[in-house]
C-alpha cells in the first residue's frame, strides 16, 4: 500500500497542484470548529451570540473559503468553545529544478517542503 507521504510528494511535483495545494484553507482547524460547536450542542447563532457576532460570520467561516477571519476571532471561537488555539506554520512548499530530467533537458520538477 501506498504511503501518504509517496503519493503526495508524487501530485505535488506538478507546479499547477503544488499551487492549488497552498490556496486550500486551513480544513483542519475548521473541521475541529465544527465538531467542538456540535458536540456542545450549539448551532452557528449560538456561537455567533456567544462571540458577539452574527451567524453568517460562523457560516463563512465554517465554509473553510473564507480566509479573512482574525486570530482575535479564532481565539473568541476558542474560549467560547472551551479550547485553545495553537498557531504554528507549516512548511511551504519549493521546487527543486536541479533533478537529473532538467539536467539532460527535461522540465520536470520536485516538489520538496522546506
Amino acid at each position: 500500500m501506498a504511503k501518504w507521504s509517496d503519493i503526495r510528494e508524487k501530485h505535488l511535483s506538478d507546479p499547477e497542484v503544488a499551487e492549488e495545494y497552498e490556496k486550500l484553507p486551513p480544513v483542519e482547524l475548521v473541521a475541529q470548529i465544527i465538531k467542538a460547536r456540535k458536540t456542545r450542542g450549539l448551532t452557528q447563532e449560538d456561537l455567533a451570540r456567544m462571540i458577539g457576532t452574527k451567524q453568517p460570520a460562523i457560516a463563512r467561516i465554517e465554509s473553510g473559503k473564507y480566509l479573512g477571519c482574525s486570530i482575535g476571532t479564532l481565539l473568541k471561537i476558542a474560549e467560547a468553545l472551551d479550547m485553545s488555539l495553537t498557531i504554528s506554520p507549516r512548511r511551504k512548499i519549493r521546487f527543486n529544478t536541479s533533478t537529473p530530467e532538467n539536467s539532460q533537458g527535461g522540465s520536470q520538477r520536485k516538489a520538496t517542503e522546506a
